[in-house]
Formats: structure tokens, C-alpha cells, sequence
């Protein structure tokens, strides 16, 4: 099947575009979303698939769907991570507040240390999050803000029930020159 002919079925054209306008939603949230059976989603997204107009990536145990040509690499793996509530609020804190401990990171997300520490470890990984060696606590901040905060700013509303609710204090400059992202 060529491209053009896949978008020709209604159904399959709603799910591509709310792939595009969602990117990183897993099979279950498209089929909740759209109001689809679980198989007719996963059909749909198969074929689209196969047609290369999306891609799959993989998160853990979910397969996050993106439009094929919308979204860098990067971008993409940005939104992966901040389809996970851990993380998404780690970067908004470190947006705002700057450079931060996990000391104070587990205090400011509301989480245990040790959850933090598994996200934190994670994030740096990835290439997410960079980690500066200190004594006695080492310091954390986002490897790439700018991007992390353009891709908060245009996927706010994929992640509106907590992001822009909670965290949308860290769209705005830090009130710290020099250490937090200053969003235009």
C-alpha cells in the first residue's frame, strides 16, 4: 500500500492524526482516546507502520507512537520521557529551580529518595539529565534545557493533566540568572 492510499480510510486517518497531534501515546491511550477497540487500533497502527507515515519507539514496556517526519530523534526521546510522571516533574523542577540535589529534587517532586534515584540514574543514562560530581551531594540539571523546555511548551497540552496544572511555573524564567532556562 502506498502512503497516499493508507490516510484514504477515515478510521486510519483519525488515529494518524491524533498520533501527530499526541506523539508518545501508547496503543491503549490512542484506542481509549479515539474510542477504538483495542485491535482495530493496533491494526490501523500496524499499517501506518508499514507504510512508514509512523514509528515506533520502544519505553520500557510500552510502544510510544510518533508521526514519521514531524519530530527529530531527540525530540522524540524528550517526549518518551515525559509521557512518565517522575521524570516530567524531575525537568520542571530543574527548569525552575536550577541545579538541584537529589536531595532536594526527592523533596521538591514529592517522592522517596530512592524512587528518585531510579529515575535520576535513568535520566542520566538516557542522556537526559547531565550529573555534576560534588561533595557532599552531586548536582543535576537538564543536558539539553532549551529543548527540553520547546518540547514542554509545544506538548503541554499532551500532558496537560499534570504538567500545565502543576508545573506550568516552569515555563517561566528562574527567578536565578545563569543556573535555570529562560523560556522565550
Amino acid at each position: 500500500m502506498e502512503p497516499e492510499h493508507a490516510l484514504l480510510l477515515e478510521s486510519r486517518k483519525r488515529i494518524f492524526e491524533h498520533v501527530r497531534a499526541r506523539p508518545g501515546l501508547h496503543l491503549r491511550a490512542i484506542a481509549r482516546d479515539l474510542g477504538l477497540p483495542l485491535g482495530t487500533a493496533l491494526y490501523h497502527l500496524d499499517c501506518l507502520v508499514g507504510v512508514e507515515l509512523v514509528a515506533v519507539r520502544r519505553d520500557g514496556r510500552y510502544k510510544r507512537f510518533f508521526t514519521r517526519h514531524d519530530l527529530g530523534r531527540r525530540e522524540k526521546d524528550y517526549i518518551a520521557v515525559l509521557h512518565h510522571a517522575v521524570p516530567r516533574r524531575v525537568l520542571a523542577v530543574l527548569l525552575r529551580r536550577g541545579k538541584r540535589t537529589q536531595r532536594e529534587l526527592a523533596q521538591e517532586v514529592g517522592v522517596s529518595r530512592s524512587t528518585l534515584s531510579f529515575h535520576v540514574t535513568s535520566l542520566v543514562r538516557q542522556g537526559i539529565l547531565r550529573c555534576e560530581e560534588r561533595w557532599p551531594e552531586n548536582l543535576y540539571s537538564p543536558l539539553e534545557p532549551e529543548l527540553v523546555a520547546r518540547v514542554i511548551r509545544e506538548q503541554r497540552l499532551v500532558f496537560q493533566d499534570e504538567m500545565v496544572d502543576l508545573y506550568a511555573a516552569s515555563l517561566e524564567p528562574a527567578p536565578t540568572p545563569g543556573e535555570a532556562v529562560a523560556v522565550p
